[in-house]
């Protein structure tokens, strides 16, 4: 894990940022292999809430998978997927409290 927050740190990304993607990493890693091919990262993705909950794992496995130089078109695919989700979710709830 070490050589994978070294690689996150070389990103440039926040202190928080990298904590929170070992946390999901981690947690992922609980109940799914992360060496699992592609496609079955994606279904495994998909059992995660619709919104900030898929976007956050997504957006972690796709970082891991880059730093592992596992194959990740289609995880970075949904990230965009991911977060468009979000975005309009957000929108439905803020647009519900007015």
């Amino acid at each position: 894990m070490d050589a994978y927050r070294t690689y996150l740190e070389s990103q440039g990304l926040a202190t928080t940022t990298i904590k929170n993607h070992i946390r999901s990493l981690t947690k992922y890693g609980e109940s799914f292999g992360l060496n699992d091919n592609q496609d079955t990262t994606l279904e495994n993705l998909l059992t995660y809430a619709e919104g900030s909950p898929r976007q956050t794992m997504t957006s972690t496995i796709f970082k891991y998978r880059d730093f592992m130089k596992y194959e990740n078109d289609k995880i970075k695919a949904s990230v965009g997927v991911s977060l468009a989700k979000t975005l309009e979710l957000n929108k439905a709830t803020n647009q519900s409290k007015t």
